[in-house]
C-alpha cells in the first residue's frame, strides 16, 4: 500500500490538531494524522508545545524523505567509486540508512 500523497502540512486550512495531505488543485484535503488525539479524549499525553513540535517534525521528515534517500544513494555511489577501503564505515552507515528508508516505503 502506498502512503497518502505529499506534501503533508500541519493544521492546513485551519484544521487544528490535524496533519493533512495538501492538494495542488484546491480539492478537499484528507486528514492523514490527528496529533492532538490525547487532548480531544481528555487525557493529554504531551504538552501542547510538544505536540506541535512533534507534528512539525513529522511533516518535515515525511516531506524530505525521498530527497534525503536520493542524496544518500548518490553519496553512497560516489564513495563506492572512490575507494571502498577508505570509506567502508561511511558506506556501511549509508547502506543501513538507505535500507531503513526503503523498508518503510
Amino acid at each position: 500500500m502506498k502512503h497518502t500523497k505529499l506534501p503533508w502540512v500541519k493544521d492546513y486550512g485551519g484544521t487544528i490538531g490535524h496533519i493533512k495531505s495538501v492538494s495542488k488543485n484546491g480539492e478537499k484535503t484528507p486528514t492523514v494524522l490527528r496529533y492532538d488525539i490525547g487532548v480531544s479524549l481528555g487525557y493529554p499525553l504531551f504538552s501542547e508545545a510538544e505536540m506541535n513540535a512533534n507534528a512539525e517534525f513529522i511533516c518535515r521528515a515525511v516531506n524530505s524523505h525521498y530527497e534525503l534517500l536520493e542524496a544518500c544513494q548518490i553519496v553512497h555511489d560516489i564513495l563506492i567509486e572512490e575507494s571502498q577501503e577508505v570509506w567502508s564505515y561511511e558506506i556501511r552507515i549509508l547502506l543501513d540508512a538507505i535500507q531503513k528508508a526503503e523498508d518503510n516505503q
